[in-house]
């Protein structure tokens, strides 16, 4: 639609629409890039959301926490995963019917969760959060840098074609879990490999 001025119009006026429409522009182009990267976004989680569940095939708990009726994933801090991790909920671990539940702070966890994903938003506290759950026979996973240096026991790891993974296996068997060797294979092992010290 072209935009006509009249010629009785001051400066000043036409001016101020200039103005208007650039910043309406740069909005809706700001808008644009947003949309896009949520996109982008949603197809990584959906992968990292498939993941979660497939790696519970890898993992065993304490008898005490597989007596529960439900098996809780919980996701501590801003819900990247959007709906991804929904369709789980049809799912099931090792027999028990898959509950998830989202927590914006590590207080409001009211839940005996089985596997926790951290969001990269409370990286800042992720050291007091571990420690919170550390008499837990909680899987903890992130996708934040460092997670499994400082404590995590699975960090997911950006590849440029895929997504790895690095393994505190030493926290995971204090805390009562245990990793298959498969998936020990597949890692980067962060901490003490308890792999070299069985053998």
């Amino acid at each position: 639609m072209a935009i006509y001025f009249s010629a009785h119009l001051k400066t000043s006026s036409v001016l101020i629409l200039l103005r208007s429409i650039v910043t309406l522009c740069l909005s809706f182009y700001c808008f644009a890039l947003a949309v896009q990267a949520e996109e982008e976004a949603t197809a990584e989680y959906k992968l990292k959301a498939a993941l979660l569940y497939k790696l519970t095939r890898f993992v065993t708990w304490p008898e005490q926490e597989v007596k529960t009726n439900s098996f809780a994933i919980c996701v501590l801090g801003e819900n990247v995963f959007g709906d991804a991790l929904e369709p789980l909920r049809k799912r099931e671990v090792k027999g028990h019917p898959i509950q998830i539940f989202y927590f914006s702070q590590s207080e409001d966890i009211n839940k005996a969760c089985q596997l926790i994903f951290i969001s990269d938003s409370k990286k800042a506290f992720i050291r007091q959060i571990i420690q919170r759950l550390n008499s837990e026979a909680t899987l903890t996973l992130s996708d934040s840098s460092e997670f499994a240096v400082n404590g995590g026991m699975i960090e997911f790891v950006q590849g440029e074609r895929n997504i790895g993974f690095k393994i505190n296996s030493a926290k995971a068997k204090q805390a009562g879990l245990s990793i298959a060797a498969p998936l020990l294979e597949l890692a980067e092992i962060v901490g003490i490999d308890d792999r070299k010290s069985s053998k």
